[in-house]
């Protein structure tokens, strides 16, 4: 009988040492799940930050692209402000020729009549000597 205590109490204490170890065994199952999942995402996480680098790379060509075009805008605007002060001033430049030529007929005229007053006065002279 004492044995049979002796195996009886080695039974409970076998069976609380394996409750034990299936409670221990339960944890180690929940720690290996949620360890999974951190992975997981951690996986995720890795697949992101690597299209993060390749999508800054992206940014920073679009930018300089970008400062390009404003940069060949502004040099178009400054070409179109010259090119209208240019063509203001051919207009300028038109009239005043035009008026030039005017003022040049005109003196032709008055040359070409001061000629034909010189050769009068020059004929009277004459006449009168």
């Amino acid at each position: 009988m004492a044995e049979l205590r002796e195996s009886r109490g080695e039974a409970q204490s076998l069976e609380r040492g394996r409750l034990a170890l299936d409670k221990e065994l339960e944890q180690m199952r929940q720690r290996f799940s949620t360890l999974s999942r951190e992975i997981e995402k951690a996986e995720g996480l890795r697949a992101q930050a690597e299209s993060v680098a390749q999508l800054d790379g992206q940014r920073a060509q679009l930018d300089a692209e970008i400062a390009r075009q404003e940069l060949a805008i502004s040099q178009g605007k400054l070409q179109r402000e010259y090119l209208d002060k240019a063509r203001k001033e051919v207009v300028r430049l038109t009239a005043e020729a035009q008026k030039r030529q005017t003022e040049l007929a005109r003196l032709e005229m008055l040359v070409v009549v001061a000629a034909r007053v010189a050769e009068l006065e020059g004929r009277q002279q004459r006449d009168t000597e």
